[in-house]
C-alpha cells in the first residue's frame, strides 16, 4: 500500500503516540522491514486492537509475503483491472455495528474470460484502496457470491495453490483490517470441493466467522442487485 489514508488527515490518535513509539524502535531492529509512516503504524495497531506483539506480527506478515509474492503486489494499475469479468464493490450501507461490507463476485459467468491470479491481483488491489480510503474502520464484513461459478473456474484456480496458500497467510496475518465475517451467497453444489482445497489453509478462529448461503444475504446486498 503506497499511500495509507491518502483521503485522510490527523489520523494518530495522541493517545497512542506512546505504541507507536514502540513499534518504530521495534522497527528500528528489523533490517527486513522498512521505516514507515506513523499513520501506517497506527493502521497495523488499530487492526490488532492495540496489542503491541500482534502488530509485530502483522507487520512483519504483512511486508513478508508481499516481498515473496511480488507479482500478486506490484504492477497495479486499477484502471486496467477486468471489470467486465469481475465485480468488486463497497455496499453503500453499513452494518448495525457499523462495520464496511465488501461484495466480491462474477460479472461475466464465462470461465474462458477468468483469469485467477489477475482475479486475485484485484482483489488484493480492491482492498488497499478500501483501507486507504475507510481508514481507521471498525471492522468489514465480506460477502462473495457465487453466482454464476462453474467447475471450469474451479478448474483454473486449482493450479495456483501457491498463489491461494500466500493469499490466505495474508490476508490472515497480514492484512491490516478488522475482519468481523466472511459470507459466501448464492452457493453452487460443488462448494464442499471448494472448502475441501482453502479450509485446510484457514485459522479455526477465521473458520468461525465464514457463513454460507444457497441464496442471497438479502439484508445487507439488497442494493446490489443479487
Amino acid at each position: 500500500m503506497r499511500y495509507p489514508f491518502k483521503n485522510l488527515t490527523n489520523v494518530v490518535d495522541n493517545n497512542k503516540k506512546e505504541d507507536i513509539r514502540s513499534i518504530r524502535e521495534w522497527l528500528k531492529h528489523q533490517p527486513h522491514l522498512p521505516s514507515i509512516s506513523d499513520e501506517f503504524i497506527m493502521l497495523f495497531l488499530h487492526c490488532n486492537y492495540f496489542s503491541l506483539d500482534r502488530t509485530k506480527v502483522t507487520i512483519n506478515s504483512y511486508f513478508t509475503v508481499r516481498a515473496e509474492n511480488k507479482d500478486l503486489f506490484t504492477k497495479w494499475e486499477v484502471d486496467e483491472f477486468d471489470y467486465e469479468t469481475y465485480e468488486l464493490a463497497p455496499i453503500p450501507k453499513k452494518t448495525p455495528e457499523g462495520y464496511n461490507v465488501l461484495l466480491y463476485r462474477l460479472k461475466d459467468p464465462d470461465p474462458n474470460k477468468f483469469i485467477f491470479q489477475e482475479g486475485l491481483r484485484g482483489f488484493l488491489s480492491f482492498n488497499d484502496v478500501r483501507i486507504s480510503e475507510d481508514g481507521l474502520c471498525p471492522g468489514y464484513i465480506v460477502i462473495f457470491d457465487m453466482k454464476g461459478c462453474s467447475m471450469g473456474h474451479l478448474a483454473r484456480a486449482t493450479p495456483y495453490m501457491n498463489y491461494i496458500k500466500a493469499f490466505m497467510i495474508y490476508i490472515q496475518e497480514g492484512h491490516p483490517a478488522r475482519l468481523k465475517g466472511v459470507h459466501v451467497i448464492n452457493t453452487v453444489w460443488f462448494v464442499d470441493k471448494i472448502l475441501n482445497l482453502v479450509k485446510p489453509l484457514i485459522h479455526s478462529e477465521v473458520m468461525e466467522l465464514v457463513r454460507i448461503y444457497i441464496t442471497c444475504l438479502h439484508s445487507m446486498c439488497t442494493k446490489c442487485k443479487c
